[in-house]
């Protein structure tokens, strides 16, 4: 048997194991669970395997793909409304259908999709969301076809969704405060799957799909993929969806989309944001860029989350503008106390960057924002080990950009901070203390100046 489990990919595995649990062969659906766990299987899906091998959990076959977790029962109607929604998905997307295990819940559980296993997917529902067609056609989209950026898939899976409506979602696509599309494409989702950052005001800790919840990330995450399918072909999605997240990275969604779709969404989002009356104002009459850079000097979280909502408007007026949204974003997303918090900023900021890179000639600015990127790498980081490799890194770039741009207040600021935690001097103390007091002169540095001095005994006499 043991020649045979070899040749079978997981999907396959599971499919046996959903069998053998089903008849109670227990031996068999046990010797399948521990070829799982040789191939690597983790999480829900390893602890489902030696549940259901060891008989602690119960499993109903009900047809060929469809099996059923737990004590439940399914009447025929919905049996068959669930066999009716793969069906649609495989005629939309032109795939086999997934293999698919149904595990009813109370009334109240947000209804979920746990993928990860090409061609297989586990739904919770409860007994009133099982008897909704859309809402299967949505969840048994994420087991068909997932590209694990999940803007991106919930944003099919909300189109396929309203498709099955008959009902458009385009209608609903507003501008709000939010990242740009760019970064909402390349965010990772993972441990904010509503959301909810984006939708602060909201906060929901549930998503229910029905007209009363906040959606507007779904509908703009439809729009988008919408405008993919149009400029080129569903079966072009299909066929580069699963291959889209590896690109994904650093700030260059935008490029991706680009090559891939003709699609620019830098652009889009300026549509977006004409297509309707913007009400956000500035809190005051100051120019954006000359407070993002002294909120960046001091680190002054409060102004940056202030502003960053008209600067995210701004940035599509000038390259002043963007380079402000950018300063903002570095506030917010380079906060060294729980950085998986602040990964968001991050991201956006990266692809800010990526963007300005493409328009911008300045040297000093590039270079001043790419030190920056190494601050994020190091906040990203996940050991020790990638942690010291990195700071020095960084070290070696911030003493760099300080030695070519000498009289540059704004990167002397920049360049103090870092050395606080440099492992070595990048000049020498009476130079520190040289250049820290002609940046103190510059009114817009001087608080600054006093904030290094007060906090980091490294520039105190």
């Amino acid at each position: 048997m043991m020649e045979t489990l070899i040749e079978k990919t997981p999907r396959q595995l599971f499919k046996s194991l959903f069998v053998f649990a089903a008849q109670e062969s227990w031996i068999k659906a046990r010797e399948i669970a521990e070829e799982l766990t040789n191939r690597g299987a983790q999480g829900l899906w390893l602890n489902l395997a030696f549940d259901l091998a060891d008989g602690f959990k119960k499993i109903t076959r009900l047809s060929d793909k469809l099996f059923l977790l737990g004590n439940n029962v399914l009447i025929p109607e919905e049996i068959t409304l669930i066999e009716e929604a793969l069906t649609w998905v495989q005629d939309k997307l032109q795939l086999p259908i997934p293999l698919l295990i149904i595990d009813i819940c109370p009334d109240g559980t947000p209804l979920h999709t746990v993928t990860g296993i090409n061609g297989l997917g586990f739904i919770a529902s409860s007994k009133s969301d099982i008897k909704n067609k859309d809402l299967m056609i949505h969840e048994i989209t994420h087991c068909n076809l997932m590209s694990r950026s999940l803007f991106l898939d919930e944003g099919l899976a909300t189109l396929f969704q309203y498709q099955a409506l008959n009902d458009k979602v385009l209608k609903e696509v507003k501008y709000w405060d939010r990242p740009s599309l760019s970064a909402l494409v390349e965010i990772e989702w993972r441990n904010d799957p509503y959301f909810s950052r984006v939708l602060p005001a909201n906060n929901y800790n549930s998503i229910d799909h029905s007209s009363n919840s906040d959606l507007r990330v779904h509908f703009l995450a439809a729009f988008l993929i919408e405008k993919m399918i149009q400029k080129t072909s569903l079966n072009t999605l299909v066929q580069t969806f699963k291959k889209i997240k590896p690109k994904l990275r650093e700030g260059r969604g935008a490029k991706v989309f680009q090559d891939i779709f003709s699609i620019d969404l830098w652009a889009l989002d300026l549509e977006i944001i004409k297509s309707m009356e913007v009400a956000i104002k500035p809190p005051s009459n100051e120019a954006t860029l000359e407070v993002a850079t002294k909120a960046l000097a001091e680190n002054d979280e409060e102004t940056a989350n202030l502003w960053l909502p008209i600067a995210r408007i701004k940035a599509y007026e000038s390259n002043d503008d963007l380079i402000a949204l950018i300063k903002i974003l570095i506030v917010l997303g380079n906060r060294r106390e729980k950085p998986s918090e602040r990964a968001h900023y991050r991201t956006e900021a990266l692809a800010a960057m990526n963007w300005l890179e493409s328009k911008e000639t300045n040297d000093r600015i590039l270079d001043f924002f790419d030190a920056y990127k190494y601050l994020f790498k190091i906040r990203n980081a996940g050991h020790a080990i990638e942690i010291g490799a990195l700071s020095a890194q960084a070290s070696k770039v911030f003493k760099a950009l300080l030695l070519k741009n000498p009289e540059d207040p704004e990167i002397i600021i920049a360049s103090a901070k870092a050395q606080i935690r440099a492992k070595y001097d990048f000049i020498s103390f009476s130079d520190w203390k040289e250049m820290l007091k002609k940046t103190k002169s510059y009114p817009q540095f001087k608080k600054a100046v006093d904030i290094l001095k007060a906090e980091h005994s490294r520039f105190v006499e």
